[in-house]
C-alpha cells in the first residue's frame, strides 16, 4: 500500500498531468501546475476546505473518468499530492515550498501564470475568509501580485509592456496594468536583493509572506523559517528576505 502522504513519483505526476488535460469543466485545459498552485493556496488558507469541495473544483460536476477504478486511482493521486503540499507548507520547518511550474521547451525560465491561476482559484472558493484574515497592507499587496501574475505571458514572450501595447479594450488595458505592476515589483526586488531574480522568485516571496502571516498571526512567536529569531524580527518584517 502507498502511504497517503508520500510524494508522487515522476511517472505518477505524468499520469496525473495527462488525466487533468482531459477534463472539460474548465475554460482551458487544466494543468498539473494549476492544481499544484490550488493546493498550495489551500495549505495556507484561513478556512479549511473539505476534500469533497476541492475535488469538485478539479473534477467538476461529472468526473471525466473511465469507470470507478480509474476514478479511485486518480483521486488517490490527487489526495496524496494534496497531503504532500499540506505537510510541506504547514508542518515542515522550514517549509518545503516546491511549486510545479510549466516550462517552455525553448526556455529555462518557468511560466508562473498557470500556477497562479490555480492559487487564485482556491482563494476565490472562500474569498471573504481570505479578506478577513489579511490584516496588513503588505499582505494584500502580496495577494494582488499573485493575482496580477495570472496574466503573464509565457517566458519566451513576456516583457515589460510598452505604451504601444495599450489598446482600446478595457480588458486589455487592465491586463497591461497588471503586467506592469508585476514587472515593477520584480525590478524593485532585483534592485534591492537579487539582480537576476525571475518571476518565480517574486512569486515565492509573495506566497511565503502570506503563509507566514496567515498561519502565524501571533507575531511574537519564533519565526517558522527556523532562524531562532522572533517572527517580527525576521520573516515578519516589511523588507522580508527569502531564507
Amino acid at each position: 500500500m502507498t502511504d497517503h502522504a508520500s510524494p508522487l513519483t515522476d511517472a505518477e505526476l505524468d499520469t496525473l498531468s495527462a488525466f487533468l488535460a482531459t477534463l472539460k469543466n474548465h475554460d482551458n485545459t487544466l494543468s498539473l501546475s494549476a492544481v499544484d498552485g490550488f493546493f498550495n493556496a489551500l495549505a495556507i488558507s484561513p478556512k479549511l476546505v473539505a476534500t469533497a469541495e476541492w475535488l469538485a473544483w478539479i473534477f467538476g460536476a461529472l468526473p471525466a473518468v473511465g469507470g470507478e477504478q480509474e476514478a479511485q486511482r486518480v483521486t488517490a493521486l490527487l489526495i496524496r499530492h494534496y497531503n504532500q503540499v499540506q505537510i510541506a507548507m504547514r508542518e515542515t520547518s522550514p517549509p518545503n515550498y516546491a511549486p510545479l511550474f510549466l516550462y517552455s521547451e525553448h526556455s529555462e525560465q518557468p511560466w508562473v501564470s498557470d500556477w497562479c491561476h490555480g492559487f487564485i482559484s482556491a482563494v476565490h472558493l472562500h474569498h471573504d475568509d481570505w479578506l478577513d484574515a489579511i490584516k496588513y497592507e503588505a499582505d494584500g499587496a502580496m495577494l494582488d501580485l499573485i493575482y496580477a501574475m495570472t496574466v503573464l505571458e509565457p517566458p519566451d514572450f513576456e516583457y515589460p509592456p510598452s505604451d504601444d501595447d495599450v489598446g482600446e479594450d478595457e480588458v486589455d488595458r487592465t491586463s497591461i496594468a497588471m503586467r506592469r505592476m508585476v514587472h515593477q515589483a520584480l525590478d524593485d526586488y532585483r534592485a534591492q536583493f537579487d539582480p537576476i531574480a525571475g518571476m518565480d522568485v517574486l512569486l515565492e516571496l509573495c506566497v511565503m509572506h502570506l503563509r507566514d502571516h496567515l498561519l502565524h498571526p501571533n507575531k511574537s512567536i519564533a519565526c517558522p523559517c527556523g532562524s531562532g529569531k522572533v517572527f517580527t524580527d525576521c520573516c515578519g518584517t516589511s523588507d522580508r528576505k527569502l531564507h
